[in-house]
C-alpha cells in the first residue's frame, strides 16, 4: 500500500486509537522512506519520514517534514478513552488539517508549499501503524489500542470532520474514494 499511498496529494486519515501509558512516545500512525535514518527524537521534523505521536508528556504531535504542530492539553491522551482522529490535506485552502474530537486543533492555509499529503515524502516506501519499522526494529511503539483506519483520496470538509471526529459519532460514512 505505500506505493500507491505515495500518490495521494489530497484525501484523508481518519482513526481511532487509546492509548494506555505515556512512558515513552508513541507512534500511531508512521510513514516514512526506509533509504533515510529516522531521527533518535521522533517528534522531531525530517524529509523523510511523517508521524502522528502520542508523546511521552501526553501530547498529540502531527510531525510532517515541513512542519510540525503539538496540542498540549486541555486534552488527556492518556484517559482509558478511545479518540477519533481526522488529518485532512488539499491543494487550496486549508493545505493541511487536524481534527480530533469533534475540534479542529490546527490548520495551515493558503501554502502552496505545504499542499499535498503523502506524495511531499519523495521515496515513501513504509507505512506503519502503531511505531516506525526500522530494518527489523519496531521504533516508537504505541501502547494502546488502533482501529477503524481509513485513507481516502477524499478530503474531508470542516463540518464533516468535526462530526466523524466527535465522541459517540454513530453516523455513516459514504468513502467513494479508495487507495488501490
Amino acid at each position: 500500500y505505500a506505493n500507491a499511498m505515495s500518490e495521494v496529494s489530497e484525501g484523508s486519515i481518519i482513526m481511532r486509537f487509546k492509548n494506555n501509558s505515556i512512558a515513552n512516545h508513541g507512534v500511531i500512525l508512521g510513514t516514512r522512506n526506509s533509504s533515510g535514518t529516522l531521527p533518535s527524537d521522533i517528534t522531531t521534523k525530517n524529509a523523510t519520514s511523517a508521524s502522528m505521536v502520542i508523546t511521552n508528556k501526553d501530547q498529540f504531535y502531527l510531525v510532517y517534514s515541513y512542519d510540525r504542530a503539538g496540542i498540549n492539553g486541555p486534552y488527556s491522551f492518556v484517559d482509558g478513552e478511545w479518540h477519533t482522529v481526522v488529518l485532512s490535506g488539499s491543494a487550496t485552502g486549508k493545505n493541511i488539517r487536524l481534527t480530533i474530537d469533534g475540534k479542529e486543533i490546527w490548520a495551515i492555509s493558503n501554502r502552496s508549499e505545504l499542499a499535498g499529503m503523502f506524495n511531499k515524502l519523495s521515496g515513501l516506501d513504509t507505512v506503519t501503524i502503531g511505531g516506525h519499522k526500522d530494518g527489523s526494529n519496531v521504533v516508537g511503539g504505541f501502547n494502546g489500542s488502533i482501529s477503524n483506519v481509513i485513507v481516502t483520496k477524499e478530503t474531508i470538509s470542516d463540518e464533516d470532520a468535526i462530526a466523524i471526529s466527535a465522541a459517540g459519532y454513530t453516523g455513516g460514512t459514504q468513502m467513494g474514494a479508495q487507495i488501490a
